[in-house]
């Protein structure tokens, strides 16, 4: 279970470090410059909200099928927060001057 990644062109090096900062300040931690183009800089910002669990392996289920709601709970949990940073990025989005 992941939360958001987003993948964004910036047309200068200013702009990209502003969207960083903005990133960074709502919740998009582990993000940064991934390529250089023609067009312009390719950010991905990542929201660093995630867990992993091991469900199965080769043919064995490795959950308790009783605990299953605790785990939905859990993995809902991240899935909200992720989209908290989301909406969060978005607003700040809106209102910067980029």
């Amino acid at each position: 279970m992941s939360g958001p990644i987003l993948h964004i062109v910036a047309k200068s090096l200013e702009s990209a470090t502003k969207v960083l900062n903005l990133a960074r300040s709502c919740g998009f931690k582990h993000s940064g410059i991934i390529s250089l183009r023609r067009d312009g800089i390719v950010l991905e910002l990542i929201s660093g909200t995630w867990t992993s669990f091991l469900v199965k392996e080769l043919d064995t289920v490795l959950i308790d099928l009783k605990h299953a709601e605790k785990l939905l709970k859990t993995v809902n949990e991240i899935l909200e927060e992720g989209k908290r940073r989301l909406q969060r990025l978005e607003d700040a989005l809106k209102h910067a001057d980029l």
